[in-house]
């Protein structure tokens, strides 16, 4: 019981114990599969693109459609209005990194968090996303990134960091209360080898270490730069230190059994973990900033 209410979401989901993704989710948050067009970016971007996508704008948009001003909301596990905070939407957008991570029926935040999340998805594709559906906001818009896994081999540092600046500039101009912080990216078997792995795993092996920790670097100057302070990172989850030397604890990535070289993404239960401490900073460190 919150807010006086209670209600059932049923979410036909795998159990916590599987390494998959969550799953599958039901079509009125935007793609659940790949099986036909994203309808969020056909009607968006007017493309076809075939890819999974959670968008809470997409699902909010709708019920407006319908006249509606409530909705059963698939974060906050209880009905509420559908209108943002005065404070501004506070909005997640990620990849695969947390790709449906409210079907994990212990999310429940205190405050509602939209999620825009592409499987698979670019910086450029998230923010494509942003632009397309809250690009004529005019209430404030809190974006909080958890991406750019997907970026590694495609962008350089700088490239990067220059997306960022052109979403950020963007958003300031859009409202001067807008606000875009960006944690630092995940560093998985499949990207970088640790010291304390041992041996690089084969020899066509590309360790994209130094890449994701000149990324992190920049992340973190990013934030400073606009007032953010330091903002949470996730660079060391699924690690550990061994004899002195940080390596990965490969049970803690989904495609374990795969081979370590095959790691990208953390397991349901570290997943879950990685939002507790984002649900965490947002409320200690973000919804403070911004009252």
């Amino acid at each position: 019981m919150r807010n006086g209410k209670l209600f059932t979401i049923h979410f036909f989901q795998k159990s916590l114990k599987s390494r998959g993704m969550y799953g599958p989710a039901d079509p009125k948050f935007g793609s659940p599969d790949k099986a036909s067009p994203c309808p969020p970016c056909q009607t968006r971007l007017n493309k076809d693109i075939y890819h999974r996508h959670h968008s809470t704008r997409w699902y909010h948009d709708n019920l407006r459609a319908e006249n509606k001003d409530e909705v059963e909301c698939e974060v906050c596990k209880t009905t509420h209005s559908i209108m943002p905070h005065e404070r501004g939407r506070i909005c997640i957008f990620t990849s695969s990194t947390l790709h449906n991570i409210y079907m994990d029926p212990r999310v429940k935040p205190e405050f509602h968090i939209d999620i825009e999340s592409i499987c698979g998805g670019r910086l450029l594709d998230l923010y494509r996303a942003w632009k397309a559906a809250y690009g004529e906001d005019q209430e404030k818009t809190h974006i909080i990134l958890v991406s750019g896994l997907n970026d590694v081999t495609k962008f350089t540092s700088e490239a990067f960091i220059n997306v960022l600046k052109m979403w950020n500039y963007e958003l300031f101009h859009l409202h001067p209360g807008n606000t875009l912080r960006v944690c630092k990216l995940l560093r998985p078997p499949k990207l970088c080898w640790l010291p304390g792995n041992g041996p690089i795993p084969n020899p066509g092996y590309v360790n994209c270490l130094t890449k994701i920790q000149d990324t992190n670097t920049r992340i973190d100057e990013y934030n400073k730069e606009r007032g953010h302070g330091k903002v949470i990172g996730f660079a060391c989850d699924g690690c550990r230190a061994k004899r002195g030397k940080l390596g990965h604890k490969f049970s803690d990535w989904r495609e374990v059994q795969t081979g370590p070289e095959a790691c990208l993404h953390l397991n349901n239960e570290k997943r879950y973990r990685m939002y507790v401490k984002l649900e965490r900073f947002i409320r200690h460190g973000v919804i403070p900033d911004i009252l």
